[in-house]
């Protein structure tokens, strides 16, 4: 049993100074009877101005595709509860897999009907949709395999091209499955852009090219988020690695659907 969890258990995370990646024993430094946040050794900058920041600044500061905002979450944040972060991340995961495939239903309901008859697909809502037995369990099922694809060539590509530089992420140096799991974490947390499809949900209308260009864009958006944060979890000094794993796994997944779609007819 001890064995199991310690495979299944997160290892300890490292606190980072969040501008230049250095190693930093606390976040806190006591100045005579003041409490005040530490300064780097290394760069003589705070090592981590975002704990004093509201969880909303944090956010914005990601959708910049701030380095910095990202050794924060990955690394400080949850430096003591490294299981907090990885269990919200695999949540956040299945919240993906249901925009995704409800998003892939609502296209092929669009290219079924509302070309022949002017009329848009039922919106009734993830709830009603996920209760229906009319080949929506398959779209689920073709998401899934494409979000595993996605997934494992992403960490795959990272961990087997060799890079220079290799900081004290979680990624490294417990293990080949803890590595996986480090990445897979990572690419949950930048995929925060996905929630940006539920303007189509709440906003019906976005029918035929509209609808696929906001899907395309918020892909983009996505994926260059997820770029960023590989780099940041297996402490990358520059983007190279991470954007070769990000785009050879968005190649693999179109690859998926496209086998998908010859094979099986699964989709529109």
């Amino acid at each position: 049993m001890s064995s199991l969890q310690s495979r299944t258990s997160p290892t300890a995370r490292c606190l980072l100074c969040v501008h230049c990646g250095s190693e930093a024993p606390s976040l806190y430094q006591q100045v005579g009877q003041d409490i005040r946040l530490r300064q780097c050794v290394f760069c003589s900058q705070t090592v981590d101005h975002y704990i004093e920041f509201e969880i909303l600044l944090v956010f914005i500061d990601m959708q910049l595709f701030c380095r910095e905002v990202y050794r924060h979450v990955l690394h400080n944040r949850f430096s003591k509860q490294p299981e907090v972060l990885r269990r919200e991340a695999w949540r956040f995961l299945l919240v993906c897999l249901l925009l995704d495939t409800h998003a892939r239903w609502r296209s092929s309901q669009w290219s079924e009907h509302a070309v022949a008859d002017g009329e848009q697909a039922d919106e009734s809502g993830i709830l009603h949709w996920l209760q229906s037995h009319d080949g929506d369990w398959a779209a689920l099922a073709v998401t899934l395999v494409e979000m595993a694809t996605y997934l494992l060539v992403v960490s795959s590509v990272v961990l087997l091209v060799p890079s220079a530089k290799r900081s004290c992420s979680p990624a490294f140096g417990a293990g080949i499955w803890e590595a996986h799991l480090s990445i897979w974490e990572a690419v949950s947390v930048s995929s925060f852009g996905k929630l940006f499809t539920l303007v189509t949900m709440v906003w019906g209308g976005f029918a035929g090219g509209v609808g696929e260009t906001i899907n395309v864009a918020v892909g983009a958006f996505v994926a260059a988020s997820n770029s960023v944060a590989v780099q940041t979890a297996v402490g990358d000094s520059d983007c190279g690695r991470a954007l070769a794993a990000v785009v050879c796994g968005t190649v693999a997944r179109g690859a998926v659907a496209m086998m998908v779609r010859r094979t099986h007819g699964l989709l529109a």
